[in-house]
């Protein structure tokens, strides 16, 4: 119904019946007071609309927050998993290159001890050939004091 059809009711007339004036004034009234009626509706129809409208764009926004959240915190794992490995691999090899670099000192120091004992059985031959040498000498040297020919 609408307060076109209010305004259009038309009612049979009996005798004694009610005021056709009061009637009429009665309707517009009513017709008037519906069409107000109406129109807060359409309006609250309207802002109902709207705030569903904005209620879903807000879920909308937290839908896509959440994903964003779900996302960086998957993200941040993976880094983070990434970030452990590469420690690991970074401690795997310093600790391969300080075995590496350990092993190669002990071969040096194997090799300079070698080499220090080679020296020193020099040592003791060159100190051994010079002895020879200064006792031959010292011997060729008493030869000649004593006047004896030199072989």
């Amino acid at each position: 119904m609408t307060p076109l059809d209010i305004k259009k009711q038309t009612f049979t007339r009996k005798w004694q019946g009610l005021d056709p004036v009061q009637v009429e004034t009665f309707l517009e009234r009513v017709a008037r007071e519906f069409e107000e009626l109406n129109r807060q509706n359409m309006q609250l129809q309207e802002k109902l609309k709207a705030s569903e409208e904005r209620v879903y764009h807000f879920c909308l926004i937290e839908k896509t927050l959440q994903d964003t959240a779900i996302t960086l915190q998957k993200t941040l794992e993976e880094k983070r998993r990434a970030a452990e490995q590469e420690g690991e691999l970074i401690l795997q090899q310093a600790r391969q290159r300080a075995e590496e670099e350990s092993r190669a000192a002990r071969e040096q120091a194997a090799v300079l001890r070698s080499e220090i004992q080679s020296l020193e059985g020099q040592r003791r031959e060159f100190f051994m050939k010079m002895k020879a040498l200064i006792q031959g000498q010292s011997q060729t040297l008493e030869a000649l004091q004593q006047g004896e020919p030199v072989a």
